[in-house]
């Protein structure tokens, strides 16, 4: 599989290295600011704690889907490795991908990480996005559309779509 190393806009706004796979995987999947994702989690992870150095499941996750992503596993109890990361077993499109202790973006097979995790990692899931130009889509009609947020951004594209607007 493919690599191409980045570190999902950090560099715009911090120094130096960190333990951000979230904060970043979930801004180059969903096209979104870095920053914004960052403040965002760091809002949900509660008073003094930082998403620079890893962010709870239960927060990420939640997170992940009301972004409109869907989450598809690939792995349960017991069930052992069924999907490597190099695999060909992975869709196309952009994803998520949930490793062991890390998140990694994936588009249309090409890794987009800080560093290459390796293709013989198992593949916990994937979290899912079809919309990859919804931030396109959503400004051409942001003025038709009466409330627009970054967070909501596939309810509303659903919106529009049902209403024929795009």
């Amino acid at each position: 599989m493919k690599f191409c190393p980045t570190d999902g806009g950090r560099s715009k706004y911090f120094k130096g290295e960190a333990g951000d796979c979230v904060t970043r995987s979930i801004a180059l999947a969903a096209g979104l600011d870095y920053k914004t994702v960052y403040d965002e989690l760091k809002k949900m992870m509660g008073k003094g704690k930082s998403p620079r150095n890893g962010v709870p499941k239960k927060i990420y996750h939640k997170y992940i889907l009301d972004l409109g992503f869907e989450w598809i596993p690939y792995m349960g109890i017991g069930t052992g490795c069924r999907v490597k990361l190099g695999s060909d077993a992975l869709p196309s499109g952009t994803m998520i991908c949930r490793l062991s202790k890390h998140l990694c973006c994936v588009k249309d097979h090409i890794i987009y990480d800080t560093y290459h995790p390796g293709c013989n990692r198992c593949v916990y899931g994937v979290y899912l996005n079809e919309f990859e130009n919804m931030e396109e889509i959503l400004e051409k009609f942001k003025d038709i559309l009466s409330v627009y947020h970054p967070n909501k951004k596939v309810k509303l594209y659903y919106f529009a779509k049902e209403q024929g607007i795009i």
